[in-house]
């Protein structure tokens, strides 16, 4: 019996305590900075959204962004097939297209290509943009529609529209998606 009131006694009680608090803060301030993220990434999705709505620059390249009026029976998949662009590429041009179903009347961006659409930031280079998309320089820099503002340096400017090419959105970019799936039914 005082072989267990001395094992009681030696366990620390007050440290097991200090241990869980800690843990409930940190686990906090996980979800906290993963929140974060989600909200910074569908600003993101709104923000090139917008600059896509208002930029002249897609009004002057044709085959930057097309649109398409969805029509009865057609869904993500039956446009992929029939335009030859990933699925994935379709969705991730159109931050409204929550779920994999499109509804007639719908109209959807069509990138020109499987990749992604994106709205260049201050001091970013096409070497992080092909970083941050899994993609090549080399792909940016030469797809046919991407017209750097700054053609002598051939880098791209603030509020750029660019396609990357065969990019890939990352696992956080995805998560995000899926969280916002979640919430939105």
């Amino acid at each position: 019996m005082n072989k267990k009131i001395k094992n009681l006694n030696s366990l620390n009680i007050k440290s097991h305590f200090q241990f869980f608090t800690y843990f409930k803060l940190i686990l906090l301030l996980s979800i906290l900075f993963f929140v974060f993220s989600i909200w910074e990434a569908r600003e993101d999705l709104k923000s090139i959204s917008q600059k896509i709505k208002d930029s002249p620059q897609i009004e002057e390249s044709e085959n930057m962004l097309k649109f398409h009026s969805v029509k009865k029976g057609e869904t993500i998949s039956s446009l992929s097939q029939e335009l030859a662009i990933s699925a994935d590429s379709i969705k991730w041009s159109n931050e409204d297209i929550v779920k994999t179903d499109i509804t007639p009347g719908m109209i959807v961006k069509i990138p020109p290509g499987n990749g992604i659409l994106h709205l260049v930031k201050k001091n970013e280079s096409t070497k992080d943009i092909a970083q941050k998309y899994k993609s090549t320089e080399f792909l940016i820099k030469n797809f046919p529609n991407n017209k750097f503002t700054d053609s002598k340096k051939n880098s791209p400017t603030v509020d750029e529209l660019l396609f990357v090419p065969n990019g890939i959105k990352s696992d956080k970019d995805i998560l995000g998606r899926f969280i916002k799936k979640i919430f939105s039914n």
